[in-house]
């Protein structure tokens, strides 16, 4: 507080939004500031006002891009597959052991598919990894979720950038 200015003004180009770690208070400290020790004035708590920080080199993991559009189709026509097959594999004689979780797997892939669009790019990437190993699993009864399988893995390292 050696600028004789209080820490917390009007929004200005130079002020850093910051929240008061007593009160959870949304306070405005001016550039100068940064560093110093400043008082809330809704609780009057003291603590010390963050740096500011460099930006980034390079953005982090998963900012900045979306899924591929691949992970989603071959996910699609893996889950229908799946059902297909599932249903099939429960009209034969050993239908419990292999056709219940080809149909549990194509139902986990249809809810992937109505849900991709509100996950994190982490997040969607990483359950789309998990499917593709079911998949490539359950590709032993249905080749089409092996190819499925594999493609996922294949795309879901990639990252188009938006």
């Amino acid at each position: 507080m050696a600028s004789g200015k209080p820490p917390f003004d009007s929004v200005e180009a130079h002020a850093t939004t910051v929240y008061c770690p007593h009160c959870s208070a949304e306070l405005l400290v001016q550039a100068q500031q940064a560093g110093d020790v400043v008082s809330c004035p809704h609780c009057n708590g003291r603590f010390q006002s963050p740096l500011p920080q460099a930006p980034a080199a390079f953005p982090p993991a998963g900012f900045g891009g979306q899924l591929h559009p691949g992970v989603k189709i071959s996910v699609l026509i893996s889950g229908i597959f799946n059902l297909l097959a599932g249903m099939f594999w429960i009209s034969t004689v050993c239908g419990a052991f292999i056709g219940i979780p080809q149909l549990v797997l194509a139902i986990f892939e249809l809810v992937y598919i109505a849900q991709v669009d509100r996950m994190s790019l982490q997040d969607a990437r990483s359950q789309a990894q998990l499917l593709a190993v079911f998949q490539i699993i359950s590709g032993m009864f249905n080749l089409v979720s092996l190819v499925c399988g594999i493609l996922i893995l294949a795309f879901a390292s990639s990252e188009r950038s938006v």
